[in-house]
């Protein structure tokens, strides 16, 4: 018995302080939510979309997730690290920082705020990459590679496993006919603006460059400093056309604080901003000669 107490010892004044730092940052968390990034929203009956007897939730297949492991470690945890919690061996040096997919909330989706993306989201952020990051266009791997890997990200975080999490992508509908109409499009784009000056300046600025007067201080869900996006880009991440700049006007980016305006405002507006945004470019653009 004697042989044992030093190792007791030992271990209480091991498990001692990691008993503090596991309450502290269970506190933490349980915190006002005024205290703590608020841009992730946590989906609730009231924003489930209305759901067809026909579709179904993409819990992980199990029989995909040895070989996306593999293809996990090969091409992503250098930078997402070996559990997917972001901090590869590249991470501190690249801005923005890699996916913590540990924590399963997504910025690109097809998805409501707060709910998982598609199976066709993360293959699409695969195979497309996303401008202006660190993260490539992967379109060496075979399909069922990256079938595979799709599978093994799910297995990254519990939120997979829970059927609330899931949700169909959300209804863009048709682009207004006034898009093809110069002087009609010029009209909307001017509603846009207006929009744009209530709803965006505080984080975009006034010519969209991302320099609101609340940039500097912006964080996203892991503390890490973020900037709004340049809207004079030629695209955004998720794409150059216009149903791209709804969709996110609709799902916002989880984990940011770019949150969803589907509730605050109006379709027509939406498309309006649209315009304005493409308006913005073309004033980015240098001289065609």
């Amino acid at each position: 018995m004697r042989r044992q107490q030093p190792f007791r010892i030992a271990r209480r004044r091991i498990l001692g302080p990691l008993a503090l730092l596991l309450c502290a940052w269970t506190c933490l968390m349980a915190g006002p939510a005024a205290e703590r990034p608020t841009a992730t929203s946590k989906p609730t009956a009231a924003t489930a979309p209305a759901v067809t007897n026909s579709w179904k939730p993409n819990f992980p297949d199990t029989a995909l997730i040895p070989q996306g492991q593999f293809v996990f470690d090969r091409n992503c945890a250098v930078c997402h690290g070996r559990s997917g919690d972001g901090w590869g061996e590249l991470a501190r040096s690249l801005t923005p920082r890699p996916r913590d997919f540990t924590r399963g909330y997504f910025k690109f989706r097809s998805t409501p705020a707060g709910f998982l993306p598609t199976d066709a989201d993360l293959r699409r952020t695969i195979r497309e990459g996303l401008a202006g990051t660190a993260m490539p266009i992967f379109n060496q791997l075979e399909e069922r590679d990256v079938r595979s890997l799709v599978e093994f990200i799910k297995t990254l975080s519990p939120r997979w496993q829970q059927r609330t999490n899931y949700a169909p992508a959300v209804i863009i509908a048709d682009r207004p006919t006034w898009f093809e109409e110069p002087e009609a499009l010029k009209a909307q784009a001017e509603k846009g603006r207006q929009a744009f000056s209530q709803m965006c300046v505080a984080c975009h600025g006034e010519d969209g460059s991302g320099n609101g007067p609340g940039a500097a201080d912006l964080e996203d869900n892991w503390h890490h400093p973020i900037r709004p996006a340049d809207l004079r880009k030629p695209s955004i991440r998720r794409g150059r056309e216009p149903e791209e700049i709804v969709r996110i006007l609709l799902t916002g980016m989880d984990g940011t604080p770019m949150i969803s305006f589907a509730e605050l405002s109006t379709e027509e507006q939406r498309w309006q901003l649209a315009a304005y945004v493409l308006q913005l470019r073309e004033k980015a653009e240098p001289d065609k000669k």
